[in-house]
């Protein structure tokens, strides 16, 4: 009698087991199920607001260029003559128009990677004649800020294989960072190859920085702690996201360098030859 009424409830404890196992396997493959269509959802929602900021990038880009085209032509007088109070009004304009224009291609790289465009059109270019072009495109800059700009490099050439627009954004906004964020003393870039790559290094005497913001700095909207109080104008913080992205797609590495607040900065990075 015994025996049978253990059995019973080993019977009845064996089919409670059986039922709660089977009903928490039935919760979690729901709770699966939910974090799928969840995730099908979410990348949708992701999927379209990369897609929207692409358009409205794009739409953007084109007035503005006009915009920049009407203003060149009236401070040259094309449309009569200029006063020196409006010339600087039309500077300042010209001024806040290209840093629209800066922003919105800044949104269209972003696009561009969140879409894994990884790279734009690879082709054998000289990195010396994309780092001088930079150097002097901002060589004015530089000097009105009473800033000593140079570059060297101990080769004559330096073919690499690589796009040329998300090269000279790299540079460029290595370059852009240097005058903005040192006040007074030099900018050196200095470029050199190795039997795999090339290095380019930006280095300035400018405000530096501190190690905990050395791991931020290629993070979205990131911006130094240090350069809070500066009189500067703040980008959108998406250049050095960008940069990174752009170095690390090209199969390089980017990195940045400071030996402490106000004992200036290095900001470089390394492609490879192909």
């Amino acid at each position: 009698m015994y025996m049978s009424l253990l059995f019973v409830l080993v019977g009845i404890f064996i089919s409670i087991s059986v039922l709660v196992l089977g009903f928490a396997f039935w919760i979690v493959m729901k709770k699966n199920k939910d974090l799928r269509i969840a995730n099908i959802r979410l990348e949708e929602l992701d999927r379209q607001k990369t897609e929207f900021l692409s358009i409205a990038a794009h739409q953007l880009r084109t007035p503005l260029s006009v915009v920049s085209g009407y203003l060149e032509l009236i401070k040259e007088g094309a449309y009569g003559g200029v006063t020196r109070e409006l010339h600087q009004i039309l500077q300042h304009l010209d001024i806040n128009n290209d840093r629209l224009v800066k922003l919105v291609d800044e949104f269209l790289n972003i696009t561009k990677i969140e879409q894994n465009d990884r790279c734009g059109l690879r082709r054998t270019c000289d990195l010396l004649l994309l780092v001088e072009e930079a150097v002097r495109s901002r060589e004015p800059l530089a000097e009105e800020k009473g800033l000593i700009l140079t570059w060297e490099t101990p080769h004559s050439h330096v073919f690499l294989s690589l796009d040329y627009d998300n090269t000279c954004h790299v540079i460029g906004n290595f370059l852009d960072n240097a005058i903005q964020y040192t006040e007074r003393g030099a900018i050196h870039v200095h470029v050199a190859k190795d039997s795999n790559g090339a290095t380019v290094r930006v280095t300035d005497t400018g405000v530096g920085f501190e190690e905990s913001d050395r791991v931020n700095f290629f993070q979205k909207f990131y911006r130094g702690q240090n350069v809070q109080h500066m009189n500067v104008n703040y980008g959108t913080g998406l250049g050095l996201y960008i940069a990174k992205k752009f170095v690390e797609n090209h199969g390089g590495k980017i990195w940045a360098k400071s030996e402490g607040l106000g004992k200036g900065s290095e900001f470089g990075f390394w492609l490879p030859m192909n």
